[in-house]
């Protein structure tokens, strides 16, 4: 592989809160090509089945943005879709 290149995208995301002790840090990574397909078949079926148009997780954490008013319930549904998906 003399000379071979890969490329990856890699998603981070982070948490803490004001006067907090301990600061969580997890993401994904992997080949562009496998990232741009997972998107793709994300935004085609779970976003619209869910009606959620940008994931952003501090939002789906905090029950802010697009997911204001959502219930626990149906975080932890939309969460499970999105994990259990073959789009992975």
């Amino acid at each position: 592989m003399d000379g071979a290149t890969l490329s990856f995208a890699c998603y981070l995301d982070d948490g803490y809160g004001e006067g907090a002790t301990v600061v969580t840090l997890a993401g994904h990574f992997g080949l562009n090509d496998n990232w741009v397909r997972f998107e793709q078949e994300a935004q085609k079926k779970l976003y619209i089945a869910h009606g959620v148009e940008v994931l952003h997780t501090k939002d789906l954490h905090s029950t802010r943005g697009e997911f204001e008013g959502w219930q626990l319930k149906q975080k932890d549904a939309f969460s499970v879709d999105l994990f259990r998906s073959r789009a992975l």
